[in-house]
């Protein structure tokens, strides 16, 4: 027998991306190299932002620990081994068939013949099967997750609160969660407890009621090496710290990893549940083989509980985290922004068609679409301009949901000012997908913060028939762009070039497009809250808050007794062959 039983854990990630730029200090390192370690925005309307952190001056870059220790074979580590998911466990719409309209035969009423019509003494045909609220759309798919809703028993839960742990290096994604937490709370009695210790840049801005969440008190660890959790001596030295029944984990019953998902390492030993939302690429912070392929193992170690979930906040990470890791069963938590939409929504007041926040210079693409419109003529706008000049260096969401219509040149696959803009109703417009990878191939490359490393090792069974990390192959760029956001969702509109795009923004309705918008905004949340909902039952039912004790035996033993394995990290380097987040890409 175990002498600590297994924690559930899940895993949620993606890229996340806030929007608003809240400091005016002095750039650091981080800042002028780049700013996606830890917020591609900040959901502040107060000007640029920088990634300074807790420390003005870090002693060492980010994940620039330990490179001296040896690595042993690739070989010797565990390699992608697929794992069933767990029986009993709940839908997740974790694959593209799922949310693509499938013919039904089940549903289809039994032909009457005409003599039957009319007669009485013929049986009531029997009721037709409940619909997949997945397969509908609009009105129809509200309705059926209303419903869906309804008939979950989720009386076990409302008298109990448990409690979320965060310690992440992104605001945004877990600024969601709070905030769906907090909605499920007000709207059906079922509220949460998220204890935030935040090492991202942006943690001390107390925008909309915000409250400071940056990390203190935190024991064991600091935020480099929480970072890369490498070397691997400070897993052991965050586990001692908080090691013991009566440890400050004591009270804590799952813990939210998001951004880097990589961090989910640390948590591995405390027989709690981890929460990990995929929201960047999964290699962040482990770019060499021997730790990438350990992280995969570590990942699969997880999903074998069923009470562990693995899950991505857009459609690309998931299928990433299946294509690396060979998990057939990944859950769909998509960021939602709704915070933004509290008080405001859709409502053209300027006659300006701008261009989506990006943190690349977007000035020839708004050149070119100010040519096309002179070219095209138009009605609905005057001008075209970029964010700033649209919007403004300090505004609110009344200001994002002011200009007609937002153009999307995307650096990365999913990003949070895209959820925000969709969470106000604002129609969008974006390059049809050949058009977007034909520029990406060829040299432009727009999305510049779409791969990590081009080596992130091969998965022997691949989910997809192209490796998405690659930078000069157009066929494999759009087919991996299918699951970015911009073309998962409903109700954004594709041009194929400039002029199309004035003539399609001349055509649309976008009034009746914004309405549209607004229901997929309501299915989005309720098919959110459905799957939470089923997750807490998966997570918790049985167990009372606070219920699984820290382990006092050693950290060797507490990963044993949780994996049946042992931890696996013995003379894994540390060293990272790629870091984007310094703007080096190999």
């Amino acid at each position: 027998a175990r002498s600590v039983a297994r924690a559930p854990l899940i895993v949620l990630g993606g890229m996340a991306v806030i929007i608003l730029f809240l400091r005016n200090t002095r750039p650091t390192q981080e800042d002028q190299v780049a700013q996606i370690f830890t917020e591609d925005h900040a959901m502040a309307p107060d000007g640029p932002r920088t990634d300074s952190g807790v420390s003005a001056t870090p002693s060492a870059p980010l994940g620039a620990i330990r490179s001296d220790i040896g690595a042993p074979s690739v070989d010797t580590l565990p390699q992608f081994i697929p794992v069933e998911p767990p029986q009993n466990s709940p839908r997740s719409d974790s694959t593209m068939d799922d949310l693509q309209p499938q013919p039904d035969s089940s549903s289809q009423s039994t032909p009457i013949d005409e003599g039957d019509v009319g007669d009485s003494t013929a049986p009531d045909p029997p009721p037709p099967p409940a619909q997949d609220s997945t397969l509908l759309e609009g009105e129809a798919a509200v309705a059926q997750l209303r419903s869906e809703l309804a008939a979950l028993d989720m009386s076990w839960i409302k008298p109990r609160k448990y409690k979320f742990w965060n310690m992440d290096f992104h605001i945004s994604v877990i600024g969601d969660v709070r905030h769906q937490f907090g909605r499920m709370c007000k709207e059906d009695g079922i509220c949460m407890e998220v204890e935030e210790q935040s090492y991202s840049g942006h943690c001390g801005h107390t925008f909309g009621g915000r409250q400071n969440t940056c990390a203190k008190d935190i024991k064991g660890i600091n935020r480099d090496q929480a970072f890369a959790a490498c070397p691997h001596s400070v897993k052991r030295d965050f586990y001692n710290a908080y090691r013991s029944p009566d440890s400050g984990f004591a009270g804590v019953d799952a813990f939210l990893v998001h951004h880097p998902p990589g961090t989910c390492e640390l948590f591995m030993a405390f027989n709690k549940s981890v929460v990990v939302l995929a929201s960047v690429n999964l290699e962040l912070g482990r770019e060499n083989p021997a730790r990438f392929n350990l992280l995969t193992r570590n990942l699969r170690l997880l999903a074998k509980d069923p009470r562990n979930v693995m899950a991505a906040n857009n459609m690309y990470e998931l299928e990433y985290l299946k294509y690396f890791t060979g998990l057939p069963h990944v859950h769909f938590l998509p960021s939602l922004c709704h915070y933004a939409a509290e008080t405001d929504s859709y409502s053209p007041t300027k006659r300006v068609l701008a261009f989506a926040r990006s943190h690349n210079n977007l000035s020839k693409y708004v050149r070119a679409a100010a040519e096309a419109l002179g070219r095209v003529g138009s009605s609905v706008v005057d001008e075209v301009k970029d964010f700033g000049a649209a919007i403004g260096g300090g505004y609110d969401w009344k200001d994002v949901a002011s200009v007609v219509a937002y153009v999307i040149i995307p650096y990365t696959k999913s990003y949070m000012f895209l959820f925000e803009a969709y969470a106000l109703n604002v129609p969008l417009f974006v390059p049809e997908r050949s058009l977007l990878a034909s520029w990406e191939a060829g040299g432009d490359r727009p999305l510049n913060q779409r791969v990590y490393w081009t080596k992130v090792p091969h998965p022997q069974s691949p989910s997809q028939p192209h490796y998405p990390n690659e930078l000069r192959n157009a066929g494999a760029i759009e087919h991996w762009l299918q699951f970015a956001d911009f073309y998962q969702w409903p109700h954004v509109t594709q041009f194929s070039s400039w002029d199309d795009l004035v003539r399609k923004l001349n055509e649309a309705d976008l009034q009746a497009i914004s309405a549209r918008m607004k229901v997929e905004n309501e299915r989005r949340w309720l098919a959110n809250k459905l799957e939470w909902f089923r997750l807490f039952k998966r997570m918790f039912d049985g167990m009372e808050p606070g219920g699984r004790a820290v382990p006092s035996v050693s950290y060797e033993e507490a990963f044993r007794a949780a994996y049946g394995e042992d931890p696996g990290d013995e003379g894994v380097p540390c060293h990272r062959e790629s870091a984007l987040d310094y703007g080096r890409l190999t």
